[in-house]
């Protein structure tokens, strides 16, 4: 076997495989073989018709074509073996310059390179904000409104109430075109809210719009009202940005909603506290988990996006595409679950795949990007799973998935290859967590030059937890399902039901 090895610029490379005549004479022989057997030939029973007879009854040209599929699946992996090359995934045949010697032409995806800049000397500021006496007090609200006295009520609906109504909603035509349906038509509680923020905004991220329960001051039980409406380009549903829209509502009931008077009794209400002061502080400690947990997030983001700067990559185009099939996928499965399909979501915007695509890949290029930082930091500091969290998290998650099973849903137990698959990505979550862990406390100037996050500095035993190139490297298509940024998926929030909770 001759190899010719040329690197493309795109991070790929071409392989020119020359072979002995001999495996084609081979692999025709065992293409007939084939031909026979699936082949009704006259005079012959299947299988047994000689080669001549199949070459003659099948003609030259598709014998030779079967052989030469036969030939390069056993020519392609011996190609890659002795060329030394490290292939992200599956090549193609390129061309078949010859078959007189047989000659392939593949071009194959290599594996990305990383160069990482200093990472260990990037220093940022950790301050997270402290939580607020408003910010209590907001909650402390919101914990009222749960526990409000509703009752009917006869007459025009004012601020406070809540309101029952029918909604739809379509997107605005010109005459002769089509309807297309943004909110098919649903019954939703609403509860008016009065303007009090800036810009009108006083109702908040109200769904469908901010504000939208403020049009229904003044309408009593069976009253119907039509209003047009553009959504922002900041709207907080992407998938709606720039539509002018024609709702159409109808009021069913109109509810008085009275409020409890905020005091000790109201803390016992809500749970084992002494007083009110102790439903504070609980409250308290509860905002100060959920902005711990959302700072970290942001300083993740400044971590890596400074690291990405300072990184060098090198991928093949086949990355990126496979990380925008895995965010289009994403995409159908969010629609799916709000009962619409593909081609009315393109409708609605007004494109094409095509167009989907080029939008999804600044994203997949960006969450590519932080993968590979991290992996290649996991690896650099051997950074492992001890094989009792992944147990412990494994166990938790079927829990939990058992848990959230409606009773009437049969209850059937996992196949072993989907515990060893789900326990494969918690692997690799766990990986991203203590990578990012690592990351953070680098940053803030926490963590010494000599210091492993695997295992205990000074230790001289061997680390007994799973490693990254043991599982993120098992899977590709694993690797572009990491979660690593919060990247805004059009239609992430389309026909959103926050109310309907």
């Amino acid at each position: 076997m001759k190899i010719e090895t040329q690197t493309l610029e795109d991070h790929q490379v071409k392989l020119k495989v020359e072979i002995e005549p001999e495996p084609l004479d081979v692999a025709k022989r065992k293409a007939a073989r084939k031909i026979a057997q699936k082949t009704k030939i006259p005079g012959f029973r299947p299988g047994k018709a000689p080669f001549h007879i199949v070459e003659r009854f099948v003609g030259e040209e598709a014998l030779l074509e079967q052989a030469l599929d036969i030939l390069i699946n056993e020519v392609y992996p011996k190609a890659i073996e002795e060329s030394g090359i490290k292939p992200y995934g599956m090549g193609r045949l390129e061309n078949i310059p010859s078959t007189n010697p047989p000659v392939f032409e593949f071009v194959i995806p290599l594996e990305a390179e990383v160069t990482l800049g200093d990472y260990r000397s990037l220093r940022i500021p950790f301050e997270p904000k402290q939580v607020t006496d408003e910010e209590i007090s907001k909650e402390l609200e919101d914990l009222r409104e749960h526990q409000a006295i509703i009752e009917p009520v006869d007459r025009p609906a004012q601020y406070g109430d809540q309101v029952t109504a029918r909604i739809s909603a379509d997107q605005k035509q010109d005459e002769g075109e089509n309807k297309v349906t943004l909110i098919r038509e649903r019954s939703l509680p609403f509860i008016l809210k009065p303007d009090e923020g800036e810009n009108g905004a006083g109702s908040g991220e109200e769904w469908p719009f901010r504000g939208f329960s403020q049009h229904l001051v003044g309408l009593s039980a069976d009253d119907s009202k039509n209003l047009s409406y553009t959504f922002p380009e900041d709207s907080s549903f992407a998938a709606w940005r720039g539509e002018e829209a024609e709702f159409y509502i109808t009021v069913e009931n109109v509810k008085s909603r009275t409020l409890p008077i905020l005091d000790d009794d109201f803390a016992h209400s809500q749970g084992d506290f002494e007083n009110l002061e102790a439903l504070k502080n609980s409250i308290r400690t509860v905002l100060e988990g959920q902005s711990r947990q959302a700072y970290e997030a942001e300083y993740n983001d400044k971590i890596l996006d400074i690291l990405v700067e300072q990184t060098e990559f090198k991928y093949p185009p086949q990355m990126i595409e496979d990380e925008i099939d895995s965010l289009v996928n994403r995409l159908e499965n969010q629609l799916a679950r709000q009962n619409l399909t593909m081609d009315v979501y393109l409708k609605m915007r007004q494109m094409d795949k095509q167009a989907l695509r080029d939008e999804f890949k600044p994203s997949a290029e960006s969450r590519i990007k932080r993968y590979l930082v991290i992996y290649e930091i996991a690896e650099k500091e051997k950074i492992e799973v001890p094989p009792e969290e992944v147990e412990s998290e494994t166990s938790r998650t079927i829990s939990q998935l058992y848990e959230s099973l409606s009773p009437d849903t049969p209850r059937q137990e996992l196949s072993e290859r989907a515990v060893s698959s789900l326990a494969n990505n918690i692997i690799v979550d766990l990986m991203v967590q203590k990578t990012l862990e690592m990351l953070r406390k680098s940053a803030q100037g926490g963590l010494s030059a000599e210091e492993n996050p695997s295992s205990e500095k000074g230790s001289e035993t061997k680390p007994t937890g799973v490693s990254v190139s043991e599982n993120l490297t098992k899977d590709k298509d694993q690797k572009s399902e990491i979660q690593l940024v919060t990247q805004e998926i059009p239609g992430e929030d389309l026909q959103s039901t926050s109310q309907e909770s």
